[in-house]
């Protein structure tokens, strides 16, 4: 195990971020059996948008071209691993401004996250694309991805600790998943093209419908990926820092719109 330590780095500001986590990080991230879980970012991926790295009380996007946030404040740092994650709380802010590189025509969402479910009220939000796409962490602790106003949930709800989850969808084949620790958790059918009418730009710990932040996650982040493509499911195992994961549960476009399955 190793230790995770929590460092301020809002001078005099008070600020009280999640219990968690501290103490000894919980596996590495949360997986059974599986191998050292990766923290770093790789800008050079496939079809990279976003690529984030948390250090101090800021966020960078190491993708090329990169995206600087229009705001990113109320971050309390901590060391994960051999790298930087962030914590949230409800008064912390994640956004970029709206760019075309964030309309995708296929979609990953990978990151890694330890929600602090004991002082969830309702839906965390992950990652919002408003009216386009959303990763989230639902009140019944299961990972929720929404196209388009289609959504897939995990079958099972998520344990304690940190986990990497992934939302994937393929437009031409209207396939879309969830990913728990490389490992398919549940899959449905989309809606077709992904919706390109927002305006909102991205969020990240929050959803953001041009106005107002909501849904704010409260607990820790890091290594957060968006793709304009469909990662194989070897990729997003390895992103879990895995070498084997369960992906035989469900069949291309298996379920409905709205439905989840195995």
């Amino acid at each position: 195990m190793r230790s995770a330590w929590m460092v301020c780095l809002i001078a005099g500001c008070g600020f009280t971020g999640p219990g968690l986590p501290t103490g000894d990080d919980p596996g590495g991230a949360g997986v059974d059996g599986g191998g050292t879980a990766s923290a770093n970012c790789d800008a050079h991926g496939t079809g990279i948008k976003l690529c984030l790295s948390f250090e101090g009380n800021t966020v960078h996007d190491l993708a090329v071209p990169s995206h600087p946030p229009a705001i990113a404040q109320g971050l309390i740092s901590i060391l994960r691993l051999a790298s930087h994650a962030a914590t949230l709380d409800g008064n912390s802010r994640i956004r970029f401004d709206e760019s075309h590189d964030f309309d995708v025509p296929d979609l990953t969402v990978g990151l890694w996250a330890y929600p602090d479910h004991g002082r969830q009220s309702g839906s965390f939000t992950l990652l919002d694309n408003h009216v386009q796409y959303t990763l989230s962490y639902e009140q019944d602790q299961h990972i929720q991805c929404v196209i388009g106003g289609q959504s897939v949930r995990s079958d099972n709800p998520l344990p304690d600790g940190w986990h990497h989850v992934a939302c994937r969808y393929n437009a031409g084949k209207k396939d879309l998943r969830v990913f728990v620790d490389g490992d398919t958790a549940g899959c449905g059918q989309g809606p077709g093209p992904i919706p390109a009418g927002g305006r909102a730009g991205v969020a990240v710990g929050a959803s953001f419908d041009g106005t107002s932040f909501q849904n704010n996650f409260i607990g820790s982040l890091d290594t957060v990926h968006l793709y304009a493509t469909a990662l194989s499911d070897m990729a997003i195992c390895n992103d879990a820092g895995k070498s084997s994961c369960s992906n035989n549960s469900c069949s291309d476009g298996d379920g409905g719109g709205g439905g989840h399955g195995r």
